[in-house]
């Protein structure tokens, strides 16, 4: 279950005989019949707090519940998934494997281009080993401009990658701070 492993509240410490538990915090929708208890409803999040939730396109929304019966008596709830749009996600995907950080800021400038981001969400996604240059060298300043109409933008770049991987010569008798400072200053000079 999604559950698992996730640090919670036991159910024993819960009450027994209801025929309906709200859950929260949970990033996944799921309801969980649990003998003793009744249903355990976890909606999703209603909006995501991160780019994942906000990526995996389930939809977001609440449960409405009715119970028939009484508590005690049998009673049953029955929990109906209600969703609720909030913003139309656009997600832009592109691959920069080969690509110099130049290209791949032209080629995504070219894919944003007349986007209708009006009032939406904009998710893109920057992935791949470039063929030369560093991450930090791709220009996202146009790009976020082009779409400066979006509700919100945000950018996952995090599985982009450098193919150049720099040696720093650091020579001996420094010490760990002197050591992590050359590295740091030759690996992301602006």
């Amino acid at each position: 279950t999604i559950l698992k492993g996730v640090e919670a509240i036991p159910v024993s410490c819960f009450p027994k005989g209801f025929s309906y538990y709200a859950g929260g915090h949970v990033h996944e929708r799921g309801v969980y019949a649990i003998p003793g208890y009744g249903d355990f409803a976890y909606p999703g999040p209603l909006f995501g707090a991160d780019y994942r939730d906000l990526e995996e396109g389930n939809q977001k929304g609440l449960f409405h519940v009715r119970v028939e019966g009484r508590n005690g008596d049998g009673g049953k709830a029955k929990a109906e998934f209600k969703p609720i749009a909030l913003a139309e996600t656009l997600v832009i995907e592109y691959n920069a494997s080969g690509k110099t950080p130049a290209e791949a800021t032209q080629e995504l400038s070219e894919k944003t281009a007349g986007a209708n981001v009006e009032n939406k969400l904009v998710l893109m996604k920057v992935y791949g080993e470039l063929g030369s240059g560093k991450p930090a060298e791709v220009d996202f300043e146009p790009i976020k401009q082009r779409l400066a109409n979006a509700k919100a933008f945000l950018l996952n770049k995090h599985a982009l990658k450098s193919r150049e991987q720099m040696r720093v010569a650091v020579g001996s008798g420094l010490t760990r701070a002197e050591i992590e400072e050359k590295v740091l200053s030759e690996n992301y000079k602006a």
